[in-house]
């Protein structure tokens, strides 16, 4: 019982914390994909297809994402609190794997026009705090480090 309640408090608490944050403060700026931190059991890229992937800048703004040579213009985000049971269901990885030590963390989906999900590397991004975000591509997690 005291252990609901817990999780119940820190739900409540976190979705303050998320409905008081601007969503600049979280994930917009630019950044370096850095490194790979993990892979599914299923994963459609190469030991070489990964590392072509470190040292890609990444832009996320009010006014587009830009990915490499990938761009979504006029991008909508859409946040999301989820326990590790949620992203695990979802994504076949516990966070301990990506370096996650919390019960929850924040997602961001990025739709192109505000409709469609805009799927090209960076259309889903974890927020591992405020200078470390992960996203997920082909199997592979990447790191995002701030510039």
């Amino acid at each position: 019982m005291i252990k609901k309640v817990h999780r119940y408090l820190m739900m409540i608490l976190i979705f303050f914390n998320l409905s008081c944050t601007n969503a600049e403060d979280s994930f917009y700026g630019e950044w370096i994909v850095s490194e790979e931190i993990a892979r599914n059991y299923i994963c459609a890229l190469s030991d070489e297809d990964i590392k072509d992937f470190f040292g890609i800048k990444v832009i996320y703004n009010s006014d587009f994402v830009k990915f490499g040579s990938h761009v979504c213009s006029n991008p909508k985000y859409e946040r999301d609190n989820v326990s590790e049971v949620d992203f695990f269901e979802e994504n076949w990885m516990y966070f301990t794997s990506l370096g996650i030590e919390s019960d929850f963390v924040e997602t961001v989906t990025v739709f192109e026009n505000g409709k469609e999900i805009w799927n090209n590397p960076g259309g889903f991004i974890i927020v591992k705090n405020k200078d470390t975000l992960i996203i997920p591509w082909d199997g592979v997690y990447f790191k995002l480090i701030r510039k």
